[in-house]
């Protein structure tokens, strides 16, 4: 197991069910944040259960995501018992992460790297601005990805919006043709 931070290394799968190299986040009830990371984690797997046919796959989503629910609950309960703080990450851990990145690391662990970097103000105004237009079209491509998915199951082809500039060269190709006529 990789964690997102050395200090966590210590909490290993010792039965091996998770790879030795898979990278895992783990979130704790003092997190403020945690309980309801939980519960959207909790909604996008009932989401992602509506677009399954009715059957045993979609009863177990289900059950799961109602448990995932129960267990964010708990989580905020010992929250308000024995308090919360503000998720932090050593500055040394953020550091030796972006030292660790090679090419071809994937978008959004790039993305949230420098989210991370953001938060602690080491970002340029530019970086951030890259960071932003990023997130953005990661957004746009998962949109596109779902839309294709439910259009698949639907039998029918997906209606995407235009991307940006090709939405503005259309409406510049307008404006253009009715100033020729």
């Amino acid at each position: 197991m990789r964690h997102a931070r050395a200090d966590y290394d210590r909490i290993q799968d010792p039965a091996g069910i998770i790879g030795e190299d898979e990278p895992v986040f783990l979130l704790r009830a003092k997190d403020q944040l945690a309980a309801g990371l939980v519960r959207q984690w909790s909604r996008e797997l009932w989401r992602l259960a509506a677009l399954e046919p009715p059957g045993l796959r979609q009863e177990e989503m289900l059950a799961t995501a109602r448990a995932v629910w129960a267990h964010a609950e708990r989580m905020e309960e010992w929250g308000r018992q024995h308090g919360t703080k503000v998720p932090d990450t050593p500055i040394e851990q953020l550091a030796q992460d972006m030292a660790e990145s090679v090419a071809g690391v994937e978008l959004e662990e790039d993305a949230a790297r420098a989210r991370r970097l953001a938060v602690v103000g080491q970002l340029t105004p530019m970086q951030l601005a890259e960071l932003q237009a990023t997130e953005r079209e990661m957004r746009r491509k998962e949109q596109q990805a779902q839309m294709e998915e439910v259009s698949r199951r639907r039998g029918v082809p997906p209606q995407l919006p235009p991307e940006p500039a090709a939405q503005q060269a259309l409406e510049e190709g307008k404006d253009s043709g009715r100033a020729a006529e």
